[in-house]
């Protein structure tokens, strides 16, 4: 767990820097507009949509093949986008990096589900996730010393070739993984998973919407700056992290609906906060509050401990990972056109709105092993 630990820590490093700097990237080099930007976002959902061709493939696929090949299609999507000339081509930056982060996410995580007993599943996954947002405390002296003598651009450069350099380094290291092929099998769709792959289709929708609207909306309403909208969003991560750690205990203590149930209900206020708050320092803090919050796939994926078997864990968690992302292609579309036709407040509401349906998805969730294959057979 300590490798694949330092794996997904310095991946997420290089993935942090183009979430914490393509807003400002796009207002000021290209002046984009809001559908612009929910482009940008559909276009980079795509690669975690092709995420479920895993769940077909994985006996073929070592995880040492998909963790080397993640640092070397982060960093070219970063250099990609360091050198692009139009917005068109930080697209194309965009799918190659978001093609190196998706791939790794199910791997990972059916890694840490196969190390866990079942009481302490969240727990595993939780303390392997926060490693994702725990890459800010690397990147905020990187940015901070760094965005005050170059450009945008030149970050993104300088952490591609860093990205692929690490990787090279690691590479000797990655032998010491286990090898997956022979450990799973195919990608079967079960009955009773069904308030799985809705919540991660729903956790999906809420992701898009939130990192596509919220940062812009501060950016383009109250004019936030790179350095600011950089802090806000590191801060962010770093909340994030928190949340992780402290999702895993709280799912021990409270179980899996429950803590499920509340999250939902805390993000669909947040969410009418954005919509209604105009006071910039308090919508500020509920992006951090939100941010807290996005932890739920946690209980989600640690849910399969009890409902699925080992050698489907490859196959369910990269059904989920392309059903999030799919969400994340539609999204930021229909949220622009709400955005269109009732300015900010329509993608916000409707954020509300998912958070309530998926109150009520994830009581369905089964309840134990045994029943939920009774259930699926029958």
């Amino acid at each position: 767990m300590l490798w694949l630990g330092l794996f997904y820590f310095t991946i997420s490093c290089g993935h942090l820097i183009w979430r914490a700097t393509i807003y400002n990237f796009g207002l000021e080099e290209y002046n984009v507009k809001p559908e612009e930007i929910s482009y940008l976002f559909s276009i980079a959902a795509i690669p975690g949509l092709l995420t479920i061709v895993l769940g077909f493939v994985v006996q073929k696929i070592t995880l040492v093949f998909i963790l080397i090949s993640s640092y070397f299609l982060i960093g070219a999507g970063l250099i990609v986008m360091g050198e692009s000339a139009t917005w068109q081509t930080v697209w194309g930056g965009a799918l190659l990096l978001n093609f190196g982060f998706a791939v790794i996410y199910p791997m990972a995580g059916c890694f840490g589900l196969n190390r866990s007993r079942t009481d302490r599943a969240a727990v595993i996954l939780g303390n392997l996730r926060s490693l994702g947002p725990a890459a800010a405390f690397a990147t905020i002296p990187l940015m901070a010393l760094l965005l005050p003598q170059f450009n945008v651009r030149s970050l993104l450069l300088m952490t591609g070739y860093i990205t692929i350099a690490v990787g090279l380094v690691i590479t000797p290291y990655a032998t010491r993984f286990v090898v997956m092929r022979q450990l799973q099998r195919r990608f079967q769709f079960r009955r009773h998973l069904l308030p799985f792959y809705a919540l991660n289709f729903l956790n999906g929708s809420r992701s898009a919407l939130f990192k596509t609207f919220v940062i812009f909306f501060l950016v383009h309403n109250y004019g936030l700056e790179i350095g600011t909208t950089a802090s806000i969003v590191i801060c962010a991560y770093v909340f994030n992290c928190i949340g992780y750690l402290l999702i895993g205990p709280c799912v021990q203590s409270f179980g899996h609906r429950k803590v499920l149930q509340y999250v939902y209900l805390l993000v669909a206020f947040l969410f009418l906060g954005f919509s209604t708050i105009q006071a910039r320092n308090i919508l500020i803090f509920l992006y951090l509050a939100d941010s807290f919050l996005f932890c739920t796939s946690v209980v989600t994926d640690a849910h399969l401990k009890l409902n699925c078997r080992d050698q489907d864990y490859v196959g369910q968690l990269s059904a989920g990972v392309s059903l999030f992302y799919f969400a994340g292609i539609i999204m930021p579309g229909l949220g622009a056109v709400l955005w269109h036709y009732f300015d900010y407040h329509g993608p916000f509401v409707l954020g509300a709105i998912l958070a309530f349906i998926s109150i009520l998805v994830s009581q369905g969730l089964a309840s134990n092993f045994k029943s939920a294959y009774v259930i699926d057979s029958s």
